[in-house]
């Protein structure tokens, strides 16, 4: 079960909106349960997986149109920019420069960034404009991070150290209710649909392995049960990671083995192993 299906067995109007060719909408059942289901890398075909120009400006335009048309019944949006991949590109921003001939990876990475959050501004104007925000969940996240050189390898795909897993999560509640408060306990992506579906007062998706923060948004008393999971597969590597609230692992079991711990609370960085086996 997806959770676009479970909002719209709930009567929301359902709409995908994304620029990753990954997320394609039979291939992978990425578009079960929306009624409108647009990848904007199909239409670049011509171009490079990570090369689709501007997606952020594209996907504000969309938006612009589809929203109005979806104001007099609830709906749930997924909407994914993928202008955050190499190769980045010198974005200027308003108060912001692009950056000059010869700027690194990370200030270009940096300028993307903004131009995304200015992007993403227009949309929270948006639904202000039509008095939608402050009866609307906005969440802010990304699939991952980057890397830029910190252990040897650069952009994502390679390790499963911090600087790609602890990404963003921002959880704006209806009215800006606790705007401003903080989890501190480490949470999950796999979270994301238990959550969603517990603040609207649905059921988690059956077998999900997600576990429901809305008591915590609430200011609820609890914390998210721990450890954490990540995996990165891919053609020539095979990782996996668990995390506790302090204590980090990371098994690599191709192209050879190796384990590793951290304590995040003195090495946030992740620069030395407390044990190499």
């Amino acid at each position: 079960p997806r959770l676009a299906e479970a909002f719209a067995r709930a009567g929301y109007q359902t709409r995908g909106l994304v620029a990753n060719p990954v997320l394609d909408g039979k291939a992978f059942g990425f578009g079960r349960g929306f009624r409108s289901y647009r990848n904007l890398a199909k239409e670049y075909v011509e171009r490079a997986v990570n090369a689709v120009p501007a997606d952020a400006s594209e996907i504000t335009r969309d938006l612009a149109r589809w929203i109005p048309t979806a104001r007099n019944r609830p709906f749930f949006l997924y909407a994914h920019s993928l202008d955050l991949h190499y190769p980045y590109e010198a974005r200027a921003v308003e108060g912001r420069p692009a950056p000059g001939p010869g700027a690194s990876e990370s200030d270009l990475y940096d300028s993307e960034i903004a131009y995304n959050d200015q992007e993403l501004g227009k949309v929270i104007d948006g639904l202000k404009s039509l008095g939608l925000l402050e009866n609307t969940i906005l969440v802010v996240t990304a699939d991952h991070g980057e890397e830029f050189g910190e252990h040897g390898q650069n952009r994502h795909g390679h390790t499963l150290y911090q600087s790609l897993l602890h990404v963003p999560l921002i959880v704006r509640l209806p009215g800006g209710d606790r705007g401003g408060a903080r989890i501190a306990n480490p949470v999950s992506l796999v979270d994301l649909s238990s959550t969603l579906l517990g603040l609207v007062s649905l059921p988690p998706l059956p077998e999900s392995d997600g576990f429901s923060l809305a008591p915590l948004l609430r200011g609820k008393d609890g914390v998210r049960p721990l450890p954490l999971f990540a995996e990165q597969i891919s053609s020539d590597a095979a990782l996996y990671a668990a995390r506790e609230e302090k204590f980090k692992a990371i098994e690599t079991i191709a192209p050879e083995t190796t384990s590793m711990a951290f304590d995040l609370s003195k090495d946030p960085g992740e620069k030395t192993p407390l044990q190499t086996l």
